[in-house]
């Protein structure tokens, strides 16, 4: 792994709440020419759920939902990170993991995508060992969004709310002085339908 990578490679990191159009994005931008893996490392779809498919890396998510249960937390209820968290020691396996996932990526492709809704809340992780990243954030209508993640899953609207709150208090402290492009969900589906 001390094989240097062409630094001007692009790493498209694709946030936004879960339900809120990422998996639409993502595969527009796998379609442009990004890589997100072999087509077996990706997470398949589910005739309720995103039936043609997630466009997620399957260890990209097992690596967040590692870090998410070491903070006490999960996806659906973001743990309360310490400061300067992503620096710990107790997260050396981990940080091992995303910086030989990335290279390997980053090997087989020029241009490499990542999506995983979790990234909202575990990037500060992720960004150290990311050269060339640009963040697009995917905004959908909050009562949408929020009213879909109910249809999914049939939590209370209370931790609906909670999850849609966190993820975007996340995704605008972790890229804030990033590059990074927001793009409307509504624009996205009119521009598709055209």
């Amino acid at each position: 792994m001390n094989e240097k990578l062409n630094e001007n490679n692009q790493e498209l990191i694709i946030l936004g709440v879960h339900r809120s159009g990422t998996s639409l994005l993502t595969r527009i931008i796998n379609l442009c020419g990004a890589y997100l893996g072999e087509e077996e490392e990706l997470m398949l779809g589910n005739p309720n759920d995103n039936p043609k498919g997630h466009w997620e890396n399957k260890f990209i998510v097992n690596i967040n939902d590692k870090i998410l249960n070491y903070f006490g937390g999960s996806w659906d209820q973001p743990p309360q990170f310490p400061d300067f968290w992503w620096n710990w020691d107790g997260l050396n396996d981990i940080k091992k993991e995303i910086q030989f996932l990335i290279y390997e990526l980053k090997k087989n492709a020029p241009n490499i995508a990542i999506k995983d809704p979790r990234m909202c809340l575990t990037l500060p992780l992720w960004k150290k060992y990311l050269c060339n990243a640009k963040f697009i954030i995917l905004a959908r209508n909050s009562y949408e969004n929020i009213s879909s993640l109910k249809k999914r899953n049939d939590f209370p609207q209370i931790k609906n709310f909670n999850i849609y709150t966190s993820y975007w208090t996340n995704i605008i402290e972790n890229t804030n002085n990033e590059k990074r492009l927001f793009v409307s969900f509504d624009n996205l589906l009119t521009l598709l339908h055209k």
